[in-house]
This record gives C-alpha cells, structure tokens and sequence, in this order.
C-alpha cells in the first residue's frame, strides 16, 4: 500500500521520537505519485542552468521526476507575465 505524501508527513509529525530514520528508499517511495516537476529555464543563463542542475540532480535522487525545458528569452518572459500553470508543476529558475 502507497501512503501519500502528506499522511506520511502527518505520521512522522505524530513521532513522539526525535531518532525518526527517513531513507532514500522511503523518500523515492513517497514521492512516487508526485507529478513530474517542470523547470523552465533561461536559455544561456549559466548560473541558472548550474542551479537547474544541481536542485534537478537532488530531486531525482529522491524520486521526483524532472523534465527540464530551456526557453529563449522570449518565451520564457511570456510564460513569467502570464502565470499560466500547466498540467504539471513548475519552477523558474
């Protein structure tokens, strides 16, 4: 049986110990229903594409699922003034 994310937040809250051990294995399998993260990033920012990389590697570890998309500066202006939210969840960078 999955526990979600939040009923196994709520469970490890309600721990009376503070030697409450999360794993990897736990973490991967929390986060297994997760929809996939979309990062939106600036294309030719260096040190957005650093920070992509390194929070993106981090996440997978973890479980998430990351799908990364660089977009000109156009685009990726447009998408900062409209807001508009996609079926998945997304990050700028």
């Amino acid at each position: 049986m999955r526990t979600s994310t939040a009923a196994y937040l709520a469970l490890l809250l309600q721990t009376k110990s503070a030697s409450a051990v999360v794993t990897i294995e736990d973490a991967i399998a929390c986060n297994a229903d997760v929809p996939e993260v979309d990062f939106l990033v600036l294309e030719g920012d260096a040190n957005a594409e650093a920070i992509e990389d390194e929070v993106r590697t981090d996440l997978e570890k973890i479980g998430f699922k990351v799908k990364t998309r660089l977009l000109k500066k156009n685009d990726y202006n447009q998408v900062r003034k409209s807001a508009k939210r996609e079926p998945t969840v997304w990050c700028m960078i």
